[in-house]
């Protein structure tokens, strides 16, 4: 609590993953910075603006041991040699990139109702993240909308609907949909949501349907515990018959 009602967090995340025969691995660290500033407001409603800004550095890496290319077929014994040269580009490290990335969100509280809006623009100084040390690779910015917010229909049961927006280059993806709130009016009481979300993605070839999404939650005063499942619609549905994956997630918020 930086002053009476104004608030600054600070945060840091860390990524490695690695995929692949090739083992394509991808790392990343951030610090993430925000500060929530109180607008005002009266009996009824406060309103609150966050500024937050997000800097890390990466690095992708690949690792063509167990690659092999048509340079190294050797047809006289028809195996593939290892030794021989492959013909390609042999950096296998790019190098570290600089990511910044900054966004605001404005919202209201109110005694049964909140409302909250917000856009972010990640990958401002679209970085470098080729493989190749001497390569060029941008990693195009990507721009987020979203809003949402809680609307009590009755003493013990309120309606969350929420949608967000992402657009990077040429493809798209909304994420909307609602969730279903009931508890006893005790904060310190155990609520449950219920709820589900529609994935929509766009790219150049036109707009696809991608997953129905249904969720379940249990809800403490400081922690929260969810359940999702993903019902997969798009073209791959004769594959994967309509299944998609579980997730689960857990939440604490450490007391004030």
């Amino acid at each position: 609590n930086v002053r009476k009602n104004d608030y600054l967090g600070i945060g840091f995340n860390a990524l490695q993953d690695q995929a692949g025969a090739s083992r394509l691995k991808r790392t990343k660290g951030q610090a993430n910075l925000s500060f929530m500033k109180y607008l005002g407001g009266n009996k009824e409603k406060d309103f609150y603006l966050v500024a937050g800004a997000q800097a890390g550095i990466g690095q992708h890496s690949l690792d063509w041991s167990d690659l092999w290319f048509s340079g190294q077929y050797d047809a006289g014994n028809e195996v593939i040699n290892f030794g021989l040269p492959s013909g390609e580009v042999e950096s296998r490290t790019g190098g570290v990139y600089p990511d910044f990335s900054a966004g605001l969100l404005w919202y209201l509280v109110g005694t049964d109702f909140s409302f909250y809006a917000g856009g972010a623009i990640y990958h401002l100084n679209t970085p470098n993240i080729s493989i190749f040390a001497t390569g060029v690779d941008r990693l195009q910015r990507r721009y987020v909308g979203h809003f949402g917010g809680e609307v009590g229909i009755t003493k013990y049961l309120s309606v969350l609907p929420a949608a967000s927006v992402f657009f990077q280059g040429p493809s798209t993806d909304i994420n909307i949909g609602t969730n279903f709130r009931y508890t006893s009016g005790d904060a310190d009481d155990l609520a449950l949501r219920i709820g589900a979300w529609a994935h929509v993605s766009g790219k150049e070839n036109g707009v696809a349907f991608e997953a129905v999404t249904v969720t379940s939650m249990l809800e403490m005063k400081t922690w929260t515990l969810g359940l999702s499942y993903d019902i997969n619609t798009s073209q791959l549905t004769p594959a994967s018959n309509a299944r998609g994956a579980f997730e689960v997630s857990f939440t604490y918020i450490m007391p004030a």
